[in-house]
């Protein structure tokens, strides 16, 4: 129930400060953020993508480190917070022609685009009058995601077993060889991307060990957002 979610991104400076960390700037106390989990749901990527092109905008640098450690920091006078160990989820909408118009070269080029999974997404079937779910359909799921969520918990290091190291000395040169040009520049953290899925895989098993069927789901995952870059891109 403490997990956020939100939208609107538009600085650096706007997503630190919603998982930021205690400041004490003269005799002012800023408490910060306890729950460092954040959700960010954006039903229209391109207007966040618009914003990033303005001058001094730092939320493409912002997100990346994000990605890679969840420290955040940016040294400026005026606003000095800073987040540690935060855990930042986005969730975005966008259509194909106005990802490739809005998505600047830059942006692609320098690791802001493949550290996204791309999903070409189409609906199923047509309702229309609508759908819906009774909510005690959802019991059992909810069950399920609440059983992980309190394994998860308790789990510290993430190993892989035997089966699982062999399978993935045999998938990671492919993976990690990257390709040269466009499609190279958004699917060329491919390795990365994997192992963080089986782990989450394993995870929703309720497993501490990421086991080989994790890797082959997680495989199977990476290949449908690959044949979709190869679609967008």
């Amino acid at each position: 129930p403490e997990w956020k979610s939100l939208g609107g991104l538009s600085t650096g400076e706007g997503l630190i400060s919603a998982v930021r960390d205690p400041l004490k700037e003269n005799k002012e106390i800023d408490p910060g953020v306890v729950d460092k989990r954040l959700m960010v749901v954006e039903k229209e990527l391109s207007r966040v993508l618009k914003v990033m092109k303005r001058e001094h905008n730092t939320l493409s640098s912002v997100l990346r480190d994000a990605w890679d450690s969840g420290n955040l920091n940016i040294l400026t006078k005026n606003d000095p917070a800073k987040a540690t160990g935060a855990h930042i989820s986005l969730m975005c909408h966008i259509t194909k022609e106005e990802l490739t118009s809005r998505l600047s070269d830059t942006d692609i080029f320098n690791g802001f685009a493949n550290r996204f999974l791309w999903f070409c997404v189409r609906r199923s079937k047509f309702l229309p009058e609508g759908g819906s779910l009774e909510p005690k359909d959802l019991l059992d799921i909810q069950k399920r995601i609440r059983e992980a969520f309190v394994f998860a918990r308790e789990v510290g290091e993430i190993k892989k077993s035997e089966s699982a190291k062999e399978l993935w000395a045999e998938v990671y040169p492919e993976l990690s060889n990257g390709r040269p040009g466009l499609l190279g520049a958004v699917t060329n953290r491919a390795e990365a991307q994997v192992m963080r899925i089986s782990c989450i895989y394993a995870l929703l098993d309720r497993s501490s060990v990421v086991e080989r069927e994790h890797i082959i789901a997680a495989l199977s995952l990476w290949d449908y957002s690959f044949r979709s870059c190869q679609y967008i891109f």
